[in-house]
């Protein structure tokens, strides 16, 4: 019969002699806390404290366990499958005691034991579960080699041609990445900002810079290509901008075009004094090119859109805006001739009309205003000499609308087309079809009229002006402004 007894009382005389212990052995297995350690005897196991306070047998005991008990003979022992084998120690010969069951009021503090290792509550449990490795991405059982998210080449051949077949395409740019999409769905042409920014460059290059912002590639509407980015092209067509916002998006600049010191007076010249105007016509014939955000850049800008017939085609994009400079001859023939007919009653109304021309060289694209010197070069001939009506068997063809000009403007990359100042006197104006201006004429009506306006028969008899008026004077036309568009 087992009896149980604390150790202050008695001394252990007996360990398991019916399991078939030597006399004096003793197993003591720790997988309790620090402060306790567990004997067996045949199939029972009692937990005794060890105190340090023992004396005889049981310091030679304790003493015993702790000298044994290092670290390097428990890291020997970790590979051990059987945790109740970790240690196995044997003492000296001793009087037989009787198991101890009770526990010790102080624990002893110097005795280490594996279960430190693993127990929840310690330290360096927490250090070694926090600093497990990551599982690979691919096959979720080998650790992550290093930095990378796969255990291998293998898996990371096969991460590539997931990305490959990604939902959502490759790069625009780059083509070796996935396109990016953000958290809502929302799918990207390119896979960051670096290819983005490739993008956007590849796309001015083709379309051309937004002519508001003058930053965004212009954007497509239909088939054709809007002079406008995406965003500045929506504010354009749906919102009506306020009075302030309109003059800072179109420019209020009304500085000379000479001097750029002085502020333009007068509505009806780009320069702010008569000294301006010596200099300019001292180099004259040449172009002065207005610059976007000039209140005369827009105003003729304006004119032009306005006088374009949208039924035919699309309004073009303007490009450049100039200042035609004639030589002092030309511009002295059209006052004489304004003069002239300013001595009647009436006098002649001067109109605004648009001539096309031909151009042979690259004047007027890209801020060029060199005159060349090819004589089948129409437009330098014109800033050189003036429209001359001899040249044109039915007159020098005006219009009123800019879409009609457009016929003559050349087949180049860009074409020119004049804003000229036309005099026309209401009595010598002759209104036919065109079909009679083109036909034969013999007898007294060899000659041709002066001014002759273009009209189509419309309903209920009445004649239609068509806006096309045929000039044979050239004293009666002076070009103001060239406009480069495309």
């Amino acid at each position: 019969m087992d009896s149980s007894f604390t150790s202050a009382d008695a001394p252990m005389t007996q360990m398991g002699r019916e399991e078939g212990y030597p006399l004096g052995e003793a197993r003591v297995v720790t997988d309790a806390p620090p402060s306790t350690v567990r004997t067996e005897s045949g199939h029972h196991a009692q937990r005794t404290a060890i105190s340090a306070s023992k004396s005889g047998a049981e310091s030679d005991v304790d003493m015993e366990i702790a000298s044994q008990g290092t670290p390097s003979d428990i890291s020997s022992c970790l590979d051990s499958s059987d945790d109740e084998q970790l240690f196995s120690h044997r003492t000296k010969s001793e009087p037989k005691t009787h198991r101890s069951t009770s526990r010790a009021a102080e624990p002893m503090p110097h005795l280490w034991t594996p279960q430190s290792l693993f127990s929840p509550g310690s330290s360096s449990y927490a250090q070694r579960t926090s600093e497990r490795p990551k599982k690979c991405c691919v096959c979720k059982e080998k650790p992550a080699h290093s930095r990378y998210p796969t255990c291998g080449l293998t898996c990371a051949a096969k991460l590539q041609e997931q990305e490959s077949t990604h939902r959502y395409g490759m790069c625009k740019v780059c083509g070796e990445r996935p396109k990016a999409y953000d958290s809502s769905g929302k799918r990207y042409e390119t896979c960051g900002f670096k290819c983005s920014s490739k993008l956007k460059e590849q796309e001015i290059e083709s379309r051309g810079r937004c002519e508001q912002c003058g930053e965004q590639p212009k954007a497509r509407r239909g088939g054709s290509l809007s002079p406008y980015c995406g965003p500045c092209d929506g504010r354009a067509r749906y919102r009506k901008p306020s009075k302030p916002r309109a003059l800072v998006v179109r420019g209020n600049c009304n500085t000379c075009l000479v001097c750029w010191t002085g502020q333009i007076t007068d509505q009806l010249s780009v320069f702010c004094s008569s000294s301006c105007v010596d200099s300019a016509t001292n180099l004259s014939p040449t172009l002065v090119e207005i610059p976007r955000g000039h209140t005369y850049f827009y105003r003729v800008s304006d004119e032009f859109e306005r006088a374009w017939d949208a039924s035919q085609q699309d309004c073009p994009t303007i490009h450049h805006i100039y200042c035609a400079i004639m030589p002092q001859n030309t511009r002295d023939r059209y006052d004489e001739y304004k003069n002239h007919w300013e001595k009647y009653a009436k006098g002649p109304k001067e109109i605004k009309t648009w001539v096309g021309f031909n151009k042979f060289c690259n004047i007027g694209d890209s801020g060029l205003v060199h005159i060349c010197s090819y004589h089948n070069c129409t437009l330098c001939n014109v800033l050189q000499n003036g429209i001359i009506s001899d040249l044109h068997p039915t007159g020098v063809r005006t219009s009123t609308k800019s879409s009609s000009a457009n016929l003559g403007g050349g087949q180049g990359t860009s074409k020119a087309i004049f804003q000229v100042n036309t005099l026309v006197p209401d009595k010598d104006v002759v209104e036919m079809s065109r079909e009679q201006l083109l036909a034969p004429r013999n007898g007294a009506k060899q000659h041709r009229d002066a001014f002759v306006r273009i009209v189509t028969h419309g309903k209920h008899g009445r004649n239609e002006d068509t806006g096309d008026l045929h000039v044979s004077v050239n004293e009666a036309m002076l070009p103001q402004y060239l406009v480069i568009y495309s």
